[in-house]
């Protein structure tokens, strides 16, 4: 590979550089960016039809000036691919693959698409998206993918087995100490936007459970989301305000602080009627990270990263009982949730460190590069 060569990373929009994964790809891979709003759009947005004269001159219209403005982005995108020296393009999410796919195409330029999770599950989006997908896959020097169920999912698609590759996101250890004092806590901590895949309303069912045995314990809940004011109802409805704390959208580093005070990390997702599932949640790494068991759901990449009975217990989607007497084990025992903690530390250390993941990525990308 020719040291001048360089991997441009394909983005959703700018709010991405707010996810952990992608903004460590960017920082590690010392890469190019372009975003979105730059790419040629290649999905048809409006899904409704009319047979009226005004949609069908309106529709029309609207196609020339798609077709204008897609050819102005692929000119401007053709010009910084040059300009850089890219030798690769590595798409963040399944549909930016899609939007970025003839420009690779008209300038001969590898395409690495990285799925994440609802890009592959989603059955509205994959529906929209069934063609193009297949184009995708067909193209694509290499589809990466974040768990083992994910993988399967792919192969299910469509996809050829010898271009899918599973690389788990890593954790950069350093950002995560260890609680050393977790068998004195009693607080439960939920990270993660309020959405049907992570059924936040089911852990404020188990956790109203956990509460007739152990009322001192408190449930933490950060983040946002569709089902922010279901939960506040529920919890309300239930009359367990003081015990269910609902904190909003925290900082990575609030995050982490408070994970240095918790029990147990617990998350209890599920597969909602749309299929959307979890890819592997960062947010159950860097608690285990941390040094905190995790009380969690047999779903998605889940339980590739949570060993059961070891650094952590998994239940079935919908167990609500479940997942109460794992929680109630571990806030009774205290040596069972040391002991726990010390290996999901372990379990992140020796298996899903950050830069080793990113390594794996890089040498995806090599190759693609110079095959």
């Amino acid at each position: 590979m020719s040291v001048t060569k360089k991997i441009c990373i394909c983005i959703s929009d700018k709010e991405s550089y707010s996810e952990t994964f992608i903004k460590a790809h960017i920082e590690q891979l010392n890469a190019e960016v372009i975003v979105k709003s730059m790419l040629p759009i290649q999905i048809q947005l409006n899904s409704e039809s009319s047979n009226s004269l005004y949609s069908k001159i309106s529709n029309a219209l609207s196609s020339i000036i798609r077709v204008i403005k897609n050819k102005e982005l692929e000119k401007s995108i053709s010009r910084k691919i040059k300009e850089k020296s890219i030798g690769v393009v590595l798409a963040e999410y399944g549909q930016i693959g899609v939007a970025v796919l003839e420009t690779c195409k008209k300038n001969n330029l590898p395409l690495v698409v990285h799925f994440h999770g609802f890009d592959t599950y989603k059955k509205d989006h994959l529906q929209k998206l069934k063609i193009q997908y297949e184009k995708v896959f067909e193209y694509a020097k290499a589809l990466i993918v974040v768990s083992k169920d994910m993988e399967k999912q792919l192969l299910k698609l469509g996809a050829a087995p010898s271009k899918v590759f599973c690389n788990v996101y890593g954790v950069d250890v350093t950002k995560f100490k260890k609680n050393e004092d977790v068998a004195s806590s009693h607080d439960v901590l939920f990270v993660g936007r309020f959405v049907e895949k992570k059924a936040p309303q089911l852990s404020i069912l188990a956790f109203q459970k956990v509460l007739k045995t152990i009322p001192n314990a408190k449930l933490y809940m950060v983040g946002d989301g569709a089902l922010l004011n279901e939960c506040k109802n529920l919890i309300e409805k239930l009359k367990i305000q003081e015990s269910v704390i609902l904190l909003g959208v925290k900082s990575h580093l609030e995050v982490a602080e408070m994970m240095q005070k918790s029990r147990i990390y617990i998350q209890h997702s599920i597969v909602p009627k749309s299929g959307d599932s979890e890819g592997t949640p960062n947010s159950i790494l860097e608690a285990q990270a941390s040094g905190i068991p995790v009380v969690s759901t047999k779903h998605g990449g889940i339980p590739d990263v949570v060993i059961h009975g070891k650094t952590g217990f998994l239940v079935e989607e919908n167990d609500v009982d479940g997942m109460a007497r794992h929680i109630e084990e571990l806030l009774l025992d205290e040596k069972l949730a040391i002991e726990m903690g010390n290996n999901a530390r372990q379990n992140i250390i020796q298996n899903f460190d950050l830069n080793d993941s990113v390594a794996k990525l890089k040498s995806i990308l090599f190759k693609s590069m110079n095959s």
